[in-house]
């Protein structure tokens, strides 16, 4: 002890005691009572704490080509069976931790390189439309007609619209038809969510005959199209029940109606 050998070349215990912290009578308590450095922070003789020797000796074994693949709850078993037992499989994890050879040891995914989804720009008329198809309220309950909305991002007017009793690609196709006039419009773009009528066969061989590039929104969501949910949900919410023969189809730029 510190204390006992600058005594023994000495000085005195009050003034050792004064260096390392403690007073003399803590000093005199501790000797009569049998005890050791009590100070916080001090090192003290751990009797359980596995020897150097026997870390050594595991870290080997976990080592070996026959273990280098297994955890510590498969590597104990297998050594009791051999008739050795080197320590608990917690101690043995704490071991390798501390030798830093705790790893996660399944299999990795391998990386998705996860990019920004190519957005649709306007700079201009007729370059950008996108369109949506909404519930429109009928008379008897539990039923409904259909608005097919088309509008241009540019200047959010509505393009072209109508009304029909079901959802159907047959329909988007003869309004797009309408619509683009046999390519006289030259649409660039065409942006939808990702309904079975907005990917129909017969609405995608149309536009790809007339070069309009096509874009719809998160994969496997079908109703989700910002650029015309707003007006869809005006319409849902406030509009009065309709009849599609009153309006069934129609162009609207330049007045900008509503449905």
């Amino acid at each position: 002890m510190l204390i006992e050998e600058a005594h023994g070349n000495g000085a005195r215990y009050s003034k050792a005691c004064e260096v390392v912290g403690i007073s003399h009578r803590t000093l005199q308590r501790w000797k009569q009572c049998g005890l050791k450095d009590q100070r916080k922070g001090s090192q003290k003789t751990v009797v359980r704490k596995v020897p150097q020797e026997t870390r050594d000796e595991i870290i080997n074994v976990c080592n070996e080509p026959r273990f280098r693949d297994l955890t510590p709850y498969e590597i104990v078993p297998q050594l009791l069976e051999e008739g050795r037992y080197l320590a608990s499989e917690r101690t043995i994890y704490r071991i390798l931790r501390k030798a830093d050879q705790v790893h996660h040891r399944s299999e990795l995914r391998v990386g998705h390189r996860h990019t920004k989804p190519p957005e649709r720009k306007a700079t201009g008329p007729n370059q950008v439309y996108t369109w949506d198809i909404t519930y429109m309220g009928r008379t008897v309950r539990g039923l409904f007609y259909y608005a097919y909305v088309v509008k241009d991002l540019f200047d959010r007017s509505i393009v072209g619209w109508a009304v029909h009793e079901e959802e159907s690609e047959k329909h988007s196709r003869a309004l797009f038809a309408r619509i683009l006039n046999g390519g006289k419009v030259k649409l660039k773009a065409l942006h939808a969510d990702n309904g079975h009528p907005m990917k129909g066969d017969t609405l995608m061989a149309l536009l790809q005959k007339l070069n309009v590039a096509v874009s719809h929104s998160r994969p496997r969501t079908s109703n989700d199209n910002p650029f015309v949910r707003r007006e869809s949900r005006i319409v849902e919410l406030f509009f009065e029940p309709v009849v599609p023969s009153t309006a069934p189809t129609g162009t609207c730029r330049g007045s900008n109606p509503s449905v």
